[in-house]
């Protein structure tokens, strides 16, 4: 029984996903609001309550990291190294090239690898 459960949560899950991704429509954001984020982020302490392993998107975690800052910000809470780090480790990894200018984008694709 309790692996029919985990499976329905990374099903709710991943449909929130791609909802993102495919409908972010004026309407769905009119409507639903926070909505699909609030999902998310319940979905996620569920999973990690009972030990469920799921993968989330690129885009879901940047999401995350996106509201979180906003949060931070607003909050006017304290700087937290830590997080930075990991957030920046992340970025590097899932986007590597973001930030690079089209010459630079040029160049790097137009390079030999030999």
């Amino acid at each position: 029984m309790q692996k029919l459960d985990e499976e329905k949560y990374k099903t709710a899950f991943y449909l929130c996903e791609l909802l993102i991704d495919y409908e972010p429509s004026i309407a769905s954001l009119e409507f639903l609001g926070d909505f699909i984020s609030w999902n998310l982020n319940w979905l996620v302490r569920r999973l990690n309550e009972r030990g469920v392993e799921f993968t989330a998107s690129d885009k879901v975690v940047s999401y995350f990291v996106k509201k979180r800052n906003i949060y931070w910000e607003e909050s006017h809470l304290e700087y937290d190294e830590r997080f930075e780090i990991l957030a920046a480790l992340f970025f590097e990894q899932a986007y590597p090239n973001r930030g690079l200018e089209d010459s630079d984008m040029d160049a790097l694709l137009n390079s030999s690898f030999d």
